[in-house]
């Protein structure tokens, strides 16, 4: 398969992945996690949040939303991670010459840094919950704001070197024929 057609198997993964986690009310989607810990959702998606909005999220959970979430890291939150990956590192293959792409391509291995080691100190919150480890829980915060500006740096990279592309295009459509 090629490039482009590994993006678009790429890209249509994680689309329908993040359409689904966060539409469908069913246990261990965002739509159930948010209703149950009253808007919060998961540590996933509260960069800086810090040791006590950890703490409130995983006791709204309750044991039983903690071995869910706890589920739904060993399940979606590795597929989807990777799944990102694979279409932002084609994307800008795709988009940018390879001296500059080399350089971007430094953005969805950080982002999937992040996203799996957020994953790892969510993991151990809930498995170690109720004891209390609040140094774990203010950096969380932290890895999660990296891991968000890693994606969008991705993310507009991507799409910053795809209005290239079609600029570059336009343009030597459009320019008069050399005789």
């Amino acid at each position: 398969m090629t490039r482009t057609r590994w993006l678009v198997v790429a890209t249509v993964i994680s689309v329908v992945m993040a359409v689904g986690i966060n539409t469908i009310d069913a246990p261990g989607t965002m739509v159930w996690f948010r209703a149950l810990t009253g808007g919060l959702g998961t540590l996933d998606v509260l960069p800086l949040a810090g040791d006590a909005v950890v703490y409130d999220l995983l006791t709204k959970m309750g044991h039983e939303g903690r071995m869910l979430y706890l589920k739904e890291i060993a399940l979606f939150d590795l597929a989807f991670p990777v799944a990102l990956f694979v279409m932002v590192r084609l994307a800008l293959l795709l988009a940018w010459s390879p001296a500059m792409a080399r350089r971007l391509l430094l953005l969805p291995w950080a982002a999937l840094t992040f996203d799996l080691a957020e994953n790892a100190c969510a993991s151990a919150l809930a498995i170690l919950f109720p004891d209390r480890w609040p140094a774990l829980a203010e950096v969380i915060g932290w890895i999660t704001a990296a891991k968000f500006i890693a994606y969008t740096a991705g993310f507009v990279g991507a799409i910053a070197g795809g209005v290239v592309v079609v600029v570059r295009r336009q343009r030597a459509s459009s320019a008069p024929e050399r005789t």
